[in-house]
């Protein structure tokens, strides 16, 4: 076998690894290293509250602003 061919074989092997893990921890619902403290980052209970405190735009709003298309 061609020294080419075993490195691109153990590169695209790597790469399937990856992919597979990262596909793994997606649908096991593991952290992939996510917040561990001490960064300025916002807490659960804060981004839950700005969630809450969120105003909707109301549907009668969303086309006000439509562009007329057909006019030049």
């Amino acid at each position: 076998m061609n020294w080419q061919l075993f490195i691109v074989l153990v590169l695209v092997a790597l790469a399937a690894t990856y992919l597979l893990r990262q596909h793994w921890r997606t649908w096991s619902g593991t952290k992939s290293g996510g917040c561990g403290g001490g960064c300025s980052c916002p807490s659960k209970a804060d981004t839950a509250n700005d969630a809450q405190s969120t105003p909707l735009i109301p549907v009668e709003q969303l086309t006000v602003r439509r562009r007329n298309t057909s006019s030049p």
